[in-house]
């Protein structure tokens, strides 16, 4: 018997599969240069305290040369626990290397300079911590029809500690494209 979990990832697996290999033959490129406002929710959880901060993400991609590609973001996350105030800004900005596969995909490469800010205070106390590091991000790019992006994703964040995040972003584009 398959678990339910594994049930829906074997059922993402199929459509995956099954969007790429119909991809249409009007399907665009994928677009490099963008700007993305993203409404952005995290969970953390330590000492048995839940905190899911939540906030906005502006990033940039601009593309430089064929190859080659400058990527940036900014993020502002704020949540409030059991009367602590806590605040995230994170900044980055990298340089990045593309390799189309085929007309509608691209692989890519991003190394990333990163710092974040977390400042929590309450009645009493006021705590701040300044990080940096680096980053480095590769992922799968698709437009398998013009109004969508599908960006697959794993990036490594090498701080005080090790962060590795997976994702999958979805883009709509609600303006047709201009030639």
């Amino acid at each position: 018997m398959i678990k339910p979990f594994k049930k829906t990832i074997h059922h993402a697996l199929l459509l995956l599969i099954a969007i790429v290999t119909i991809s249409p033959a009007s399907a665009l490129p994928p677009k490099w240069d963008t700007l993305h406002i993203k409404y952005v929710k995290y969970t953390a959880k330590s000492d048995d305290v839940l905190t899911e901060p939540a906030g906005l993400e502006v990033a940039f991609t601009k593309r430089l040369a064929s190859r080659f590609l400058l990527a940036g973001s900014f993020e502002y996350l704020q949540a409030e626990e059991y009367s602590i105030d806590f605040d995230f800004q994170k900044t980055s900005v990298g340089l990045g290397y593309l390799h189309a596969l085929y007309e509608q995909a691209d692989v890519y490469l991003i190394a990333s300079y990163k710092y974040a800010d977390v400042t929590m205070t309450d009645e009493n106390e006021n705590f701040d911590l300044n990080v940096d590091g680096y980053g480095v991000k590769a992922g799968y790019v698709a437009r398998w029809f013009n109004q969508y992006e599908f960006d697959f994703y794993a990036e490594h964040i090498e701080t005080e500690g090790n962060t590795l995040v997976r994702g999958l972003d979805v883009s709509y584009y609600f303006l047709r494209d201009w030639q």
